[in-house]
């Protein structure tokens, strides 16, 4: 499933100012790979923006295409 190492995950959140604060990285890593998960079981990514609710990432949206593009590009549509 990955395509990418945490590193080159970290470095697209980073550059995109997806940081969520007080989260380590393999926090924001292991929420990667649980994205790519419910995505891979057919989830759209509304869908998944939709169960994490408005809290959970300041932009919800651009951590899944954070996702998408680095660990489980195979989801892009």
């Amino acid at each position: 499933m990955a395509h990418a190492d945490q590193a080159s995950y970290i470095q697209y959140i980073n550059d995109h100012n997806l940081r969520i604060p007080l989260w380590t990285d393999g926090q924001l890593y292991g929420m990667g790979v649980k994205i790519c998960m419910f995505l891979h079981e057919g989830m759209s990514p509304q869908e998944v923006s939709d169960a994490q609710g408005p809290t959970m990432f300041l932009d919800n949206m651009g951590v899944i295409r954070a996702s998408q593009e680095t660990i489980c590009p195979d989801t892009l549509r």
